[in-house]
């Protein structure tokens, strides 16, 4: 792999310098499943006193990440000790069922493309994925197109990614390499590289959704007061700043993300209007009343 050495006083070569790494022990991994295994990076003859280094490049290793931690060995001892990554050198995590599952990609295909800005990765789940994340995927091509994604089955066996991509594609061939996704420190899902068979053209659902947020009128301002409800239920109040009068009973919907037994659930909070609301003007270009939605989700 290509590096950027980093000298003492701070400074980063601009040129790049060749590091070899070897495999110190054979591979025995089952078809889709990944496994780990160590390399050790050689590098000798230096002439000066380093720091450190910032990974550039490599023919050998996709799914490189541009988070600068990741890429410097000395910020990532350092984002270790402060306890905001795990220690993948220690053996405990090392073991299969610490191995994020795989996905393997096996055809990318365009849905809803015209009202949604949707792609579907139909593949195989390698074991059963307890959280439920959206995601962010990097395209390799074309560069500079990041898709929105989640996972529509967490089952083990037949799945398939559902993405929103951020720009839209005219007729052109869609490719993605093998990427590990992480959740804060913590990897959770690998997916293997494909190749579009066929050019693939889609909107831009992002584009679409600002487009249809510039009707909304209803605007954040504080979620607070949570309470347990017993039977799986739980229930917040939300404040919002209006700009048009709703009667009471009025619903909306929020998506919220929250932990059961450790595993990460998606699930829609309904919010009901409490009383009916009219704005009013005090002075030009400034909003009078705001209002509580009081809010409840079932956990289960």
């Amino acid at each position: 792999m290509l590096v950027n050495l980093i000298k003492v006083t701070g400074k980063t070569e601009e040129d790049t310098t060749e590091v070899k790494c070897s495999l110190e022990s054979d591979i025995s991994s089952s078809e889709g499943q990944p496994t780990q295994r160590d390399f050790k990076c050689t590098l000798s003859g230096l002439k000066e006193e380093y720091y450190s280094w910032r990974l550039n490049s490599s023919d050998n290793i996709v799914g490189i990440p541009d988070n600068e931690t990741l890429l410097n060995p000395v910020l990532t001892a350092e984002a270790i000790e402060r306890g905001e990554l795990l220690e993948y050198s220690l053996s405990e995590y090392k073991v299969q069922d610490k191995i994020p599952s795989t996905f393997k990609s096996q055809a990318v295909k365009e849905e809803n493309w015209k009202t949604e800005g949707k792609l579907i990765i139909e593949g195989k789940l390698s074991k059963e994925e307890k959280n439920e994340l959206k995601f962010a995927l990097p395209l390799t091509y074309p560069e500079g197109i990041t898709l929105s994604c989640s996972l529509t089955s967490l089952q083990a066996g037949d799945s398939s990614i559902g993405c929103q991509l951020d720009r839209a594609l005219g007729n052109d061939q869609v490719i993605i390499e093998q990427m590990t996704i992480k959740d804060g420190g913590e990897k959770f899902l690998t997916i293997r590289g494909i190749a579009s068979k066929e050019n693939i053209t889609c909107s831009d659902c992002f584009l679409q959704e600002a487009e249809e947020k510039t009707n909304i009128n209803v605007a954040f301002r504080q979620i607070s007061k949570l309470k347990d409800n017993g039977s799986n239920r739980f229930s917040f109040f939300f404040s919002g700043l209006i700009t048009k009068a709703y009667k009471a009973g009025v619903e909306l919907k929020i998506k919220i993300v929250f932990i059961i037994s450790g595993d990460k659930k998606e699930k829609d909070a309904t919010c009901k209007l409490r009383s009916n609301v009219s704005p009013k003007w005090r002075k030009p270009n400034s909003r009078r009343f705001w209002l509580w939605n009081h809010c409840w989700i079932w956990w289960i």
